[in-house]
């Protein structure tokens, strides 16, 4: 026999399969992680522009704003989306009384007419601003995404009397 025998050993070709098999496994998982990642990716992206569009909608057309508006979550299916369903939620905007926005128990009466002023502009921003709430989410595997505006009520009647 030669010693510049042409060929691999038996150990050579085992090392080089071993290095393969492990550069192979790295390759496969990282492949495997990316496409989940994906699939997660373009389910939040369907929930976020289901949620999106719902709340166009509803900023297109609202509703009567009313006190029983608060009362009611609609929570409905999706025609062209059976696996997912939508709710919305409406709040009213609310601001602190004059006193626990100061802090103080008495007004002076000194800052009276501020406090007239502020429970004007309270009385009128809430009767004005309403929040809207839409989500989102897939009955199937439970993610969901929500998405809240502040929405105007035009036939709500401000006062600028004190």
């Amino acid at each position: 026999m030669k010693d510049n025998q042409r060929g691999f050993t038996l150990i050579e070709v085992m090392i080089a399969l071993a290095i393969f098999g492990v550069f192979i496994t790295a390759f496969v998982s990282g492949q495997g992680g990316n496409l989940l990642d994906s699939t997660a990716m373009r389910e939040e992206q369907v929930l976020f522009t289901l949620a999106n569009n719902k709340l166009s909608e509803i900023k297109i057309n609202p509703p009567e704003f009313s006190e029983t508006l608060t009362s009611n979550v609609d929570t409905k299916t999706f025609e062209d989306y059976e696996n997912y369903e939508w709710s919305v939620e409406f709040k009213k905007f609310e601001i602190p009384e004059y006193n626990a926005a100061t802090g103080q128990e008495e007004v002076p009466a000194e800052q009276e007419m501020q406090k007239r002023i502020y429970t004007r502009i309270k009385d009128n921003m809430e009767k004005m601003l309403w929040q809207v709430r839409v989500t989102v989410k897939n009955k199937t595997t439970g993610q969901f995404s929500a998405l809240s505006t502040w929405i105007q009520n035009d036939k709500a009647t401000v006062r600028f009397q004190y």
